[in-house]
């Protein structure tokens, strides 16, 4: 149902107002990729409510879970979006061309940094993805993927304690599937001495 913007700006109808509300109760449970789902949603029903005008690029202003306040730029979404598309595709130099125009827009977007950190990944950019996943712990220090990214660069490193420690941390912080184990293992298998595993993560904790 249409509604006036003066009372809720940038959000045309009821629907737009509970999917950024439902996103932003996601954020603050930690839920990023469902919070993206609901966003993307919200800016199909600005499209399909106003076909003829230009969705209005404002900020919608969300909290994580840690208390931080962030802002997704429509139009920075709309490049990510795009460019998650050719990553689908494997155009991953074209995807990280599309993630670096949408950071120029939006630099402090967890979400993209997170994106272009794998897209680099891929083009075996390391320092550079390694530069993305840390940027996306010092936004969230307790979103898991920021950890699981840099545990993923830092194994293709073969710094493999640095990995551990990175991928111990996306387990504490709530990251559960067999992929993470799978590489908890291999950097466990890849060390000399295991020994020290459980005093290195201890400090990574400090």
């Amino acid at each position: 149902m249409p509604i006036s913007e003066e009372l809720v700006p940038g959000n045309s109808t009821l629907h737009s107002v509970a999917y950024v509300r439902l996103a932003k109760c996601y954020k603050e449970l930690g839920q990023i990729e469902e919070a993206e789902r609901l966003l993307k949603k919200r800016l199909e029903i600005e499209k399909m409510t106003k076909p003829r005008e230009m969705i209005n690029d404002d900020k919608i202003e969300v909290e994580m879970n840690n208390g931080q306040s962030i802002k997704t730029n429509g139009a920075s979404e709309k490049l990510r979006l795009q460019g998650n598309e050719l990553y689908k595709l494997r155009k991953f130099k074209e995807s990280s061309e599309i993630y670096s125009k949408a950071l120029e827009l939006d630099p402090n977007d967890i979400l993209i940094h997170s994106n272009q950190a794998l897209v680099l990944l891929k083009l075996n950019e390391l320092d550079d993805a390694l530069v993305h996943a840390e940027t996306c712990i010092r936004l969230n220090s307790k979103w898991s993927k920021g950890y699981y990214r840099k545990g993923c660069i830092l194994l293709e490193q073969k710094k493999y304690s640095e990995a551990f420690a990175a991928l111990q941390l996306a387990k504490n912080y709530g990251a559960e599937d067999a992929d993470l184990s799978k590489k908890i293992n291999l950097a466990r298998k890849q060390l000399k001495n295991p020994q020290l595993l459980s005093f290195q993560f201890f400090c990574c904790m400090l």
